[in-house]
């Protein structure tokens, strides 16, 4: 009779350690994470090099980290991981909290939706490389097709978050601010349609276009239904034809015109939305504002603006209402409601509002552009943020740099002196 065989002996030599497979968890979150910050790299370098530069070392300090503690794995590699990582989260904090004024002004950023993927995967890198540094953790034993299991899990959640983080239809609820700053982000641009050439348009939807790439299918139930709504939305923007039928019904300018987007004409007694964000018929004939190609009493109607103060509102019929969000306007309270002096799309500063009067909002509520004008439909999409129908008088797009310049004009064309 042979030796006797002892079965746990076994099962153990036929397993793997903990610390092989938290080696893998911390390479592949690092991976992701490096995935998020180099998509985010060419964003943050058009706010300042420094910016760029921190996004770059960050992601390329990941990936390092990815393949040292793969290939070489020693003490020494985790506590790298653990110190980048504890650096990139101290500076996102402060970046979302107090400002960072190195390569800005210092105006503490909104929260956005891929920087708080990329925190999450800094978190769970810090935690496997503490995790590695415990002896007890790390040499533990369990079976190698649990082992297996585990890390592709976790290689699925890791991809799954990297992906989403630049993913429109997820990242749409952050609006404007896909990845997080206050200028263009990660989903933008997907409009444009062939009027990006030099007369400016391509410039101006940079970072603040929110529509689909393309239309996502709709049921045929659906089709009807929303070819029903788009035409009582049409009959309520023609119900105030022009800028002086507007005036006479009591509507108040809001901001200056602005090329891609037209005047906006404020009903604040709309300002709320439905309440259960459910577009019916009654909240469809009740726009926040009407949309008109300029500002003159004559100033034909284009379009119409929609508010809701319920996150992710259903809207429209379909999957293809967009809804967006503003970071850091700025209001100011007048006798006939509130105006947006320098405008609502572009972000500014507090510096910049404390100049006009004004009072910086950090987030508005949810939006919606709706072209539905005859002569006014917009190449980019029904309900695409900037339409390239509404030009300034000169068929251009061309805007003054300076918002600050604004002062009183009604509008921000560049005019034929500047």
């Amino acid at each position: 009779m042979g030796a006797e065989v002892d079965d746990s002996q076994v099962n153990v030599e036929q397993g793997t350690s903990v610390g092989r497979c938290l080696q893998w968890s911390a390479a592949l979150f690092s991976v992701a994470a490096a995935a998020i910050h180099f998509g985010a790299m060419g964003e943050h370098a058009g706010v300042s090099w420094s910016h760029g530069l921190f996004f770059a070392g960050a992601a390329w300090c990941e990936l390092v980290l990815a393949a040292w503690i793969l290939w070489r794995p020693t003490r020494n590699a985790a506590w790298f991981g653990i110190a980048l990582n504890v650096v990139v989260l101290a500076v996102w904090v402060a970046s979302r909290t107090v400002g960072i004024p190195i390569g800005g002004d210092g105006t503490p950023e909104v929260v956005g939706f891929a920087d708080t993927l990329a925190s999450l995967l800094a978190v769970a890198t810090v935690i496997a490389c503490v995790a590695l540094l415990a002896p007890s953790v790390a040499g533990a034993r369990v079976g190698r097709g649990l082992g297996i299991a585990g890390v592709v899990v976790i290689g699925i959640v890791s991809t799954a978050l990297a992906t989403a983080a630049f993913t429109p239809s997820f990242a749409a609820a952050d609006g404007h601010d896909h990845a997080g700053s206050g200028s263009a982000a990660a989903g933008h641009g997907h409009g444009g349609g062939g009027a990006s050439d030099d007369r400016g348009f391509a410039a101006l939807a940079n970072g603040e276009q929110h529509d689909h790439a393309f239309t996502l299918p709709l049921t045929a139930r659906e089709r009807i239904e929303l070819g029903r709504q788009l035409a009582l939305a049409r009959e309520t923007a023609l119900r105030y034809p022009t800028v002086a039928d507007a005036e006479a019904a009591g509507l108040r300018r809001a901001g200056p015109f602005s090329p891609g987007l037209g005047a906006h004409y404020i009903n604040f007694a709309n300002a709320s939305g439905p309440p259960n964000g459910v577009m019916d018929d009654e909240w469809i004939g009740r726009p926040l504002a009407w949309m008109y190609d300029g500002t003159k009493p004559t100033s034909r109607i284009a379009g119409l603006f929609y508010g809701s103060s319920v996150e992710n509102p259903e809207g429209f019929a379909g999957p293809n209402d967009v809804w967006h969000a503003h970071r850091n306007a700025c209001i100011v309270q007048t006798p006939t409601g509130i105006d947006a002096p320098l405008g609502a799309d572009q972000p500014v500063t507090e510096r910049q509002c404390d100049a006009v009067g004004g009072m910086l909002i950090r987030q508005t509520q949810q939006l919606l552009h709706v072209w539905v004008v005859p002569g006014y439909e917009s190449p980019e999409g029904v309900y695409a943020h900037l339409s390239s129908a509404i030009t300034c008088d000169d068929g251009t797009y061309r805007v003054i740099e300076d918002i600050t310049k604004v002062g009183k004009r009604t509008s921000i064309c560049v005019s034929g002196t500047e």
